[in-house]
């Protein structure tokens, strides 16, 4: 089988600086405590020290560097003030300052805590009060140079009861390493506390370790890939690998990384990619320390461009320094998960346990103690595509891998090159396991994590931790794409049969779900290539099933969903849903019934993958809304869901309103409007009209599923709808949706879908307010601008979001009547009516706007007339656009 070609391997870390520790501890002044001013020597040395650690940092010292010399630093600060201290106190019995958790490791970063220890001897009745002296005197230094110090004093007894009652104290304490004092104490300690741990405790402290590690992983977000990740405490973080560390000295009696390797507990490669890894989060733990000056844990999006600038990050091919930046991050997250799990998978596997179960599933597997692995150790040297063969099976028989079957794929995954990944039986294969009956696809998750789906799909593999700095995308490109494709196997074994009925049955309907599931896979594989990320994701669609043989239309149909599987989305959220035209336009470019239904799914699955709120009743009735007008259009019926024409409407409307009031209202509400509204929805405008006719404002405020339904009518002006939105802006009531009609006898009818602050319904208290300054704003008696002023300077301090450049679209396509301008811009209080304002300003009037808000990104489409017509004179559009732009910063 193939050895030479070159293979597409994951993308990795570049390599770690070399360790520089004995050029930096050198470089420390030599500490000289003075007795008679012990605090300010301290300080004034430990302010040097401090700098000259921090300047290698700047310089490109490793994480390991700066963690090992600001270790060393404290421990001769410790020990120049222990030396002072115990020597003016008479009597002192034998006692010994010992270092734990991470300063035991040496592992301290610029301003972490120090986690002491101050272990006594017992030897007479005034030792208690001797030792409580010294604690005090060093405890109060301590204090006085601004450390945080976690503090105990105790007999190494008493460090046995509380190891025995807390498995917390007794992970402190494997970690313990003695800074100062007598020996003997400190041996005491070992003797009574340590020896015990890594023997008889072992197995509850490794079960006790496992479980903590379990719950705290979903206490901080049970996943790699957050927005803004914790370094200490998140999935994939530094207690990731510390817990797993201690799992395997309580099971092993391994010291470090390094001591995995030559116990042969973890491969080279891997420690190689873990010690990589660690040194990364340790370089920009250390980068979040000294930026804050502080105890710095979160990697927040604003520390995330400083430490990008720090580390030298530059601009890229496409990529901005930031996004390369966390890609590595992402990186070095999952290497250490992928780890820590591997470690903690081995020392379960060696634990305590009856005699080994084994049962051969053919010539090349078998299961072993309930898990997958090879029946040879050279297996896959012989016949890389057995790789392939392994996670079919592990998927078809609902396993896991053993550890050194995961090892085997790691150390011959580069044997997948061009050659391998060509042949058909690895192209069937992977067929076959895509659309398994039953299959969850968890395949997709465990091959991706060994980087065997990257190589044996390498257009999918570039976006491995690709990251997108916004608030809008939570999860990396190559995590969100295999979400997509596991939600649309939860459709198909009807794990979402009760929240998402007809999807879970269109998706059990259809005949051939491979281009979609492919589809979903590759949909956003263009991303951070450049501008049109679609486009490109559909060039490499069609390159992916050339090699996976796919049937002449299955491979039509994945590359059309990649190239497509934005428009859904865009025409359902920005576009007149009640246009003919625009349906028949819509269901044209999709080409197909059978194609259609699969977009919808296509894009249903990546709404609801992109962070666990994009998905929402609102945009469900949307879309659900376009796949059914623009499924009939393609079926080549009369519309779905159109309003019947007006004679029809009036039958109805005269069941509940006078002759004449039905005639008179008909006759002044526009054409747009009969095209769209159902009779129940005509009838309370129709009172609403009528209401507002004898007063400044009528309004009507109705609660549906996923957002509230506002109806606004008052006495038509030229920028009404920016009144409108700078009053509801002001009380947090978000626009979603604007419906705005005139009517002939001059009365403004406009209907906005809304939600209060927290994306629900809009509060009782809330809208009486807002409906309070809509009257005065009518009236002249409230300035819009200064209301919304007060508010935004009156809110709290402005969280830090990635800037957002604004951009304006126009399209004279969408509409027969109407020019339709996409706006893109930084989302802030007020927006809507900015706009709204500009455009009035500028004399074109807005016959429809559609709000989305993605993360900190609006995008929002605007129906736009001048004088009754389409604008369609370049200058004007070109002056429109320009206003826009300056009005908003863009």
């Amino acid at each position: 089988m193939e050895t030479t070609s070159p293979a597409h391997l994951p993308p990795s870390l570049p390599p770690p600086p070399p360790d520089s520790r004995q050029q930096v501890i050198a470089a420390l002044p030599t500490f000289t405590p003075s007795p008679d001013a012990l605090v300010p020597s301290a300080r004034a040395w430990l302010q040097a020290g401090r700098e000259v650690i921090r300047r290698f940092h700047v310089e490109g010292a490793s994480g390991r560097t700066v963690v090992r010399a600001t270790s060393v630093m404290m421990d001769r600060l410790l020990a120049g003030l222990m030396d002072t201290i115990s020597a003016a106190t008479a009597d002192l019995p034998p006692v010994s300052l010992a270092a734990l958790g991470g300063y035991g490791r040496r592992e301290l970063a610029p301003r972490s805590d120090l986690d002491l220890v101050l272990l006594y001897r017992p030897v007479r009745s005034a030792a208690p009060a001797k030792v409580k002296e010294l604690s005090e005197k060093l405890l109060y230094a301590l204090w006085d140079l601004k450390l945080e110090v976690g503090w105990s004093v105790r007999s190494a007894k008493e460090c046995a009861v509380l190891a025995a009652e807390d498995h917390t104290a007794r992970t402190a304490l494997l970690d313990c390493r003695p800074l100062w004092g007598n020996p003997e104490v400190y041996r005491e300690l070992e003797q009574e506390v340590l020896g015990e741990l890594l023997t008889r405790r072992a197995d509850q402290f490794i079960a006790d370790k496992v479980d903590e590690l379990r719950r705290r992983r979903l206490k901080y977000g049970d996943t790699v890939f957050l927005i803004e990740p914790n370094l200490k405490q998140g999935e994939g973080a530094l207690r990731d690998l510390q817990g797993a560390l201690w799992i395997a000295r309580a099971r092993f009696r391994a010291a470090g990384i390094s001591d995995l390797l030559h116990r042969s507990i973890l491969p080279p490669r891997e420690v190689d990619d873990l010690m990589a890894a660690r040194d990364f989060v340790w370089r920009v733990r250390n980068g979040l320390h000294y930026l804050t000056g502080r105890k710095e844990d979160r990697l927040t999006f604003e520390l995330q461009v400083q430490i990008a600038e720090q580390l030298g990050y530059r601009p890229g091919p496409d990529v901005k320094p930031v996004e390369l930046f966390m890609r590595h991050y992402y990186l070095a997250a999952s290497a250490i998960k992928r780890s820590a799990d591997a470690l903690v998978a081995r020392c379960e596997e060696v634990g305590p346990r009856s005699r080994p179960s084994e049962r051969k599933l053919d010539h090349e597997l078998k299961i072993f103690n309930g898990k997958l692995t090879l029946t040879s150790q050279d297996l896959l040297a012989r016949d890389p595509t057995a790789i392939v063969r392994l996670f079919a099976a592990a998927d078809r028989e609902g396993l896991q891998l053993y550890s050194w079957a995961r090892d085997r794929v790691g150390h011959e995954l580069w044997r997948i090159g061009d050659r391998v990944r060509e042949l058909p039986e690895v192209a069937a294969c992977l067929r076959q396991m895509f659309v398994r009956p039953g299959t969850r696809g968890d395949f997709l998750t465990s091959m991706h994590e060994l980087g065997v789906l990257g190589a044996l799909i390498p257009e999918f593999g570039q976006t491995t931790a690709r990251a997108l700095h916004d608030l809008y995308h939570v999860y990396t490109v190559d995590v969100h794409c295999i979400f997509v494709v596991l939600r649309l196997y939860q459709l198909r074994n009807g794990e979402l049969a009760e929240q998402e009925p007809s999807l879970t049955r269109l998706m059990q309907d259809l005949a051939r779900p491979l281009p979609l599931y492919l589809a979903g896979l590759m949909h956003d594989a263009g991303k951070g290539l450049g501008h049109g990320h679609a486009e490109r994701g559909a060039k490499m669609m069609r390159q992916v099933a050339a090699r996976l043989h796919l049937s002449q239309q299955d491979a039509e149909d994945s590359e059309a969903l990649v190239g497509q599987h934005l428009l859904m989305s865009h025409v359902s959220q920005r576009r007149d849903l009640s246009d003919p035209e625009m349906i028949e336009s819509f269901a044209r470019q999709v080409g197909s019934a059978e194609r259609l239904k699969m977009l919808y799914l296509l894009t249903y699955a990546d709404m609801c993958s992109v962070a666990p709120e994009t998905w929402n009743d609102w945009k469900s009735r949307l879309l659900k809304e376009l796949f059914e007008k623009a499924l009939v259009a393609l079926q080549g019926k009369e519309q779905l869901g159109e309003a019947g024409p007006a004679a029809d409407l009036r039958t109805q409307l005269l069941e509940r309103a006078p002759a004449a009031e039905v005639d008179a209202f008909l006759a002044t509400v526009p054409e747009r409007y009969l095209r769209q509204v159902r009779p129940k929805e005509a009838l309370r405008h129709l009172r609403l009209l009528r209401r507002a006719r004898k007063a400044p404002l009528g309004a009507a405020l109705l609660h549906r599923s996923g957002h509230t339904e506002l109806t606004l009518c008052a006495a038509d002006r030229p920028g009404l709808l920016s009144i409108f939105a700078g009053a509801l802006a002001a009380h947090r009531i978000d626009i979603m949706d604007a419906q705005i009609f005139s009517t002939g006898d001059g009365r403004a009818l406009d209907i906005f879908a809304v939600r209060g602050p927290r994306g629900g319904p809009v509060e009782h208290d809330r809208w009486k307010a807002a409906r309070a300054d809509l009257v005065a704003a009518l009236a002249g008696s409230l300035d819009v601008e200064a209301l919304l002023a007060r508010r935004a300077s009156s809110g709290l301090a402005a969280r830090f979001v990635p800037q957002v450049d604004t951009h304006v679209a126009i399209d004279n396509r969408a509409a027969a009547d109407a020019t339709v301008l996409d706006v893109y811009a930084q989302d802030r209080l007020g927006l809507l009516h900015t706009i709204s304002r500009t455009l009035f300003e500028q004399g074109a009037e807005i016959s429809l706007a559609k709000i989305t808000t993605e993360g900190n990104r609006a995008a929002d489409g605007f129906y736009v007339r001048k004088d009754s017509k389409k604008i369609e004179d370049p200058q004007l559009l070109e002056q429109l656009e320009l206003a826009l732009r300056r009005a908003l910063g863009g």
